[in-house]
């Protein structure tokens, strides 16, 4: 195997003010933890059994790996009353009950648990399915332990459209090997640092565990850079390390066909490099864009199919707008375009017959691309053949222009502050 597969590969940046390096604590998710996903729970005897194996949700997993597993068997818990409605069977009721941990099953996503007081069925009715919960059900835990390593806290998340979250950050805990590194003035911890996990807290924080390394330091005050390392052949990048294309990538059973995982906001660059991390027990999915495979991933009701939209990512077509003047076209080629009226962007054939048209530069905010099919910019071009998604300007902006005709000039304004007029020839 080339040396260059074991590199170290930069593929997303975060940067914020409000983080701070903590630890040796008490593990924060204990008291801030917050679940996103309803669980079904079922109650058989003196045995509750809690079961998130549908979701794939990285935040509410870590969750789990984070209390009920650190914990381990004969924890206590509490589970707050969480109201629940059955129309079709007219059954209002509040689930709610003292429990223990009894064992974790399905790679941790079926809590086993004994029932220590207040929780039961009705009247025969002992299946609690997901739907049916008013509110997402929480925990309290009861007892907790000390924690010996290091994590990283981002305290205003919302300062910042690029998140923990928004950068697809997975880590130990999936089984993937992965690094950030931080920047902010005189930095204690500027090495490379491993990354255990991530998880959203319920004041929406978010707090990152370090595998191992790091030590104290507050840079609230500082703007703060962190950046994500991914290790594996760095001829697999395909798109700019800055690039906000983002899709979600699933990985399967080669044995069963059955989905493992559903990973979302991973980018082209970290899609690939974790593809070729696989062993030979699991399959690389599909990497398509997040709001084209709800039907196929979580059943939500959408109006575009899976099979419709299809792998974006196959003979990739790459357009970066950089700035409210310049254009670049990545692909087969290399170039940069002044955008203007007379001055076209050209981009090489596929059989994809798809463009990626990232909006996501800041100089955009506060405008709106549109796309016509004549060169009086009358008619637009729609419907199935171009889509655009997120907020232009802002992190996970882009377009898709789809089912053109090869040989075909695209006519294309930037409306905002000003009307910047280009043309992209197919």
């Amino acid at each position: 195997m080339s040396l260059s597969k074991f590199t170290l590969n930069n593929v997303r940046s975060l940067n914020n003010y409000g983080l701070h390096v903590s630890g040796n604590t008490i593990d924060p998710i204990f008291e801030k933890g917050w679940l996103q996903t309803k669980p079904n729970i079922l109650i058989n005897g003196g045995s509750c059994y809690i079961d998130y194996s549908h979701t794939f949700n990285v935040s509410d997993l870590t969750y789990i790996n984070h209390t009920f597993k650190k914990l381990g068997v004969g924890a206590n818990f509490y589970l707050k009353p969480s109201e629940y409605y059955d129309a079709e069977k007219n059954i209002l009721t509040n689930l709610g009950g003292t429990l223990s941990v009894s064992q974790l099953l399905n790679d941790n996503r079926l809590i086993v648990t004994n029932i220590v007081s207040g929780i039961t069925g009705v009247c025969g009715y002992n299946y609690f399915i997901k739907e049916n919960f008013n509110y997402i059900p929480q925990y309290i835990f009861q007892n907790t332990t000390p924690f010996t390593g290091y994590y990283l806290i981002n305290s205003m998340p919302d300062l910042s459209k690029i998140t923990f979250e928004t950068m697809g950050i997975l880590g130990d805990d999936f089984g993937y090997e992965e690094y950030i590194s931080l920047s902010a003035g005189i930095c204690e911890n500027s090495e490379r640092i491993q990354v255990a996990a991530s998880s959203t807290l319920k004041d929406k924080q978010e707090i990152l565990y370090f595998l191992n390394g790091g030590t104290f330091q507050n840079m609230g005050n500082t703007l703060c850079s962190v950046d994500l390392y991914l290790r594996g052949d760095p001829e697999l990048l395909k798109a700019p390390v800055k690039s906000s294309v983002t899709g979600i990538y699933t990985v399967s059973s080669v044995n069963s066909g059955a989905l493992i995982y559903c990973f979302e906001n991973q980018s082209l660059n970290q899609a690939n490099l974790r593809k070729e991390s696989l062993d030979s027990t699991s399959s690389f999915g599909d990497f398509v864009n997040c709001e084209s495979c709800k039907d196929l991933i979580y059943g939500s009701a959408n109006t575009m199919t899976f099979a419709d939209i299809g792998d974006f990512f196959n003979n990739l077509i790459f357009l970066q707008i950089v700035d409210a003047t310049t254009a670049s076209a990545l692909s087969a080629s290399v170039g940069s375009f002044l955008l203007g009226s007379t001055t076209a962007v050209r981009v090489p054939i596929t059989n994809s017959r798809i463009i990626k048209i990232d909006l996501s530069h800041p100089s955009l905010i506060d405008y709106d691309l549109v796309i016509y099919t004549d060169p009086s910019r009358e008619t637009l071009l729609g419907g199935t053949n171009f889509m655009k998604y997120g907020v232009v300007g802002y992190n996970n902006s882009y377009g898709i222009v789809k089912n053109y005709v090869s040989n075909t000039t695209l006519y294309c304004t930037l409306q905002g502050i000003s009307t910047i007029n280009f043309t992209i020839q197919v």
